[in-house]
């Protein structure tokens, strides 16, 4: 079993990843019976890629409004053998996981408005902040 770093921990399983949180934000996201998220943005990037550094504060940025996704950061150099469980061929690239399933994936960092889309459209597949929407908007 291998390490996936920054923003949580993460352990790679079949085809999901399971999650053993770190801190408090993983801990409020939705989860399935064994343990795996129920949303999960996968972020495949390097050190030395300019894009990757680009998206990363502005991903952190996206995490910090949507406490119910798992959002975890796969340095491919340091864990290749994910990067090819997703067949990663360029960076950075964003794999959305529902339920431990791929539904959606984005190459390249275009602008922090185009990852939130990205984002976005994910969860709207999932519904799975329905309760958090309806709790912010009583």
């Amino acid at each position: 079993m291998r390490r996936a770093v920054p923003i949580l921990i993460g352990v790679a399983i079949g085809a999901a990843l399971m999650i053993k949180p770190k801190k408090r934000s993983a801990s409020s996201a939705p989860k399935l019976s064994d343990g795996t998220p129920r949303a999960q943005i996968l972020f495949f990037h390097t050190q030395w890629c300019p894009a990757c550094q680009k998206a990363k504060p502005e991903l952190l940025n996206i995490a910090k409004r949507h406490p119910s996704i798992v959002f975890t950061h796969v340095n491919i150099e340091k864990d290749p053998e994910m990067a090819s469980q997703f067949s990663v061929s360029s960076i950075p690239t964003f794999v959305a996981l529902i339920d431990g399933k791929e539904v959606d994936r984005r190459e390249g960092f275009k602008d922090s408005t185009d990852l939130e889309s990205f984002v976005e459209t994910a969860l709207e597949s999932s519904q799975i902040e329905t309760d958090e929407q309806k709790a912010i908007e009583a």
